[in-house]
């Protein structure tokens, strides 16, 4: 897939998001407890947006290290060192968003289930996220710190 069928399967895919609403479930994977083992992480916040209903993931999420397998609906909105594990025994497909300083990194991934991680597609905006996407975005990474009335996590 070149770098334009990336681009417009994303924007069809945000578009979609967009139509459908919230997401079903947010997931916080932490930037704690760090794993021996190889882990993805980055020093900027990213998203992940699984596509299918299969995609498993071993993360560090409310202080507990383990793996989920998140489905299409789901979203993990990942803090700047936050890490994840992810892992490639069944088929699926997602998107990860990584917000630089000078710009946005789309990154599209499809796992064959082979135990390999995917080649990934990637599309860089020219310029970064505006002030409003980006106060948007410092809300999201604030949301695990809160509580609601009722004591549940948001």
């Amino acid at each position: 897939m070149d770098a334009d069928e990336t681009r417009d399967e994303l924007e069809q895919a945000l578009d979609q998001a967009v139509r459908d609403g919230v997401p079903d479930r947010v997931v916080f994977p932490e930037a704690l407890g760090f794993p021996e083992e190889s882990y993805s992480s980055t020093g900027h916040p990213r998203i992940i947006v699984p596509l299918d209903d299969a995609m498993p993931v071993r993360a560090r999420v409310g202080g507990v290290d383990s793996t989920v397998v998140y489905r299409r609906g789901d979203l993990l909105a990942i803090a700047p060192h936050g890490w994840t594990i992810p892992i490639w025994d069944r088929r699926h497909r997602f998107y990860s968003i990584v917000f630089y300083p000078t710009y946005v990194r789309y990154v599209r991934g499809e796992c064959d289930g082979s135990l390999t991680a995917p080649a990934p597609a990637f599309h860089h905006t020219r310029r970064p996220l505006d002030p409003p996407a980006h106060h948007v975005l410092e809300a999201l990474d604030a949301l695990p710190r809160y509580r609601r009335v009722d004591g549940d996590a948001v």
